[in-house]
């Protein structure tokens, strides 16, 4: 039956239309972030041309079915008059090669009056909810079929009447799916652009979190042995060792400050040999006041002489995190364990607590951004940060632990000898 193939043949024409659109925005959009120009548009609506018409079927010899008004219609709504114009000349040429017949003439009228059309409410089409721009292109491509299938009636052509309604039926239906895919899209990177300023937003709001809670520890101590000064009795060498750390706690403050982009995504710029030890008992000696408080017991077996790669002050600052860290995780009391060592391979950290513990799931999550067991009374962003300058120098970071038990965190950095 005549109209079953015809109805074959558009549809297919229809399927090669979709697969190519999605296939060109697939492939545009994976190699780059920016919107696709309208040159690139252009070409894909003027090879849709081209393949519908030398897909057409030819019935008798005047009429040929295809359905290139789908992406002229289309293409002209969205990319504006002169690209309507352009493709419209671009289909008439391409159809002029396949003979001067009645149905070029009839189909030239059509579509040139259907561009005008489409060139006036360009402006009004763009003012439209999506529901509605799909059910205007659906009313043009109406009158595009309706005023072919008249003018040919008109000439006399022995076309049937199924035949006329498949061909109506299917350029209405190609016009409406190409037009909701076009808006799909659109909107599709309309959310993607408010998705990533929200995630830019984010990262300021993390960034300036994790500022926050990082000088508050420096400023913390300082306070701490401020506190401890006040005392008249202390001896004098005490007195000087307590505000040899505070001057460092302040300095450290504001290296923070001045080196924030550390805390989005750490990088060690300044490399130097940092000994191991010495910069563990700078560590203990911050939480110290810390422990105290939470009548901990220290415990640190640190071997001398071995050295790692990397920023001394973030080196510190991850120690400190972790060390604290710990701490707090005994509110009660406890034992803080500390050693180093090293072995042919690398330098190795132990921290041990034997305080609440933790979850398999909640070691999973550790180094999260806003993610801390504390609750309330943290922000996770001191394990962010300690996880993150410890991946910037090599190092790698395994946790152990049990809930009631208490936690083991392994850091390792590869071997740097002096």
């Amino acid at each position: 039956m005549r109209w079953v193939e015809v109805t074959k043949q558009m549809i297919l024409n229809l399927a090669l239309f979709l697969v190519i659109l999605n296939t060109f925005r697939s492939f545009y959009e994976s190699r780059t972030e920016k919107p696709i120009s309208n040159v690139a548009h252009f070409l894909y609506f003027f090879l849709s041309i081209i393949i519908s018409l030398f897909l057409s079927i030819k019935s008798g010899t005047q009429v040929r079915f295809d359905l290139r008004q789908v992406p002229l219609i289309v293409g002209g709504l969205y990319l504006g008059p002169v690209n309507s114009i352009l493709l419209l000349a671009g289909t008439i040429l391409i159809r002029s090669f396949l003979g001067l017949t009645q149905g070029f003439w009839v189909s030239s009228i059509i579509y040139t009056t259907q561009t005008l059309l489409g060139i006036l409410i360009y402006k009004w089409f763009h003012r439209l909810p999506t529901r509605k721009r799909v059910f205007a292109t659906i009313i043009l491509s109406l009158y595009s079929s309706f005023g072919f299938v008249l003018f040919m009636k008109y000439l006399n052509h022995p076309l049937t009447l199924v035949e006329w309604i498949s061909y109506i039926i299917a350029s209405c239906l190609g016009v409406g799916v190409m037009t909701a895919m076009v808006e799909s899209w659109r909107k599709n990177r309309f959310l993607n652009q408010i998705i990533m300023k929200t995630e830019k937003i984010e990262a300021i709001s993390q960034m300036s979190a994790a500022i926050s809670h990082e000088v508050r520890n420096p400023l913390t101590t300082v306070r701490g042995f401020l506190q401890l000064l006040k005392d008249a009795k202390i001896e004098e060498n005490k007195r000087i060792e307590y505000l040899d750390i505070a001057l460092l706690e302040t300095m450290r403050a504001e290296r923070i400050i001045n080196d924030y982009l550390t805390f989005a995504k750490p990088s060690i710029d300044h490399l130097e040999n940092i000994d191991v030890a010495k910069e563990l008992v700078q560590a203990i000696n911050i939480i110290k006041a810390l422990a105290n408080m939470n009548t901990t017991e220290i415990n640190s077996t640190l071997n001398p002489n071995i050295y790692v790669l990397g920023d001394p002050n973030q080196f510190k600052q991850c120690l400190v995190n972790i060390l604290k860290n710990c701490v707090e995780a005994m509110p009660k009391g406890g034992t803080l364990s500390i050693s180093c060592f090293q072995n042919q391979r690398e330098v190795c950290i132990i921290i041990g607590d034997t305080g609440i513990g933790m979850t398999h799931e909640q070691i999973a999550r550790l180094g999260e951004p806003y993610y801390s067991t504390k609750g309330k009374n943290g922000t996770g962003l001191g394990m962010m940060v300690s996880f993150g300058i410890i991946r910037a120098m090599n190092g790698k970071v395994h946790v152990e632990s049990e809930v009631g038990e208490g936690s083991i965190f392994y850091v390792s950095f590869p071997l740097k000898g002096k």
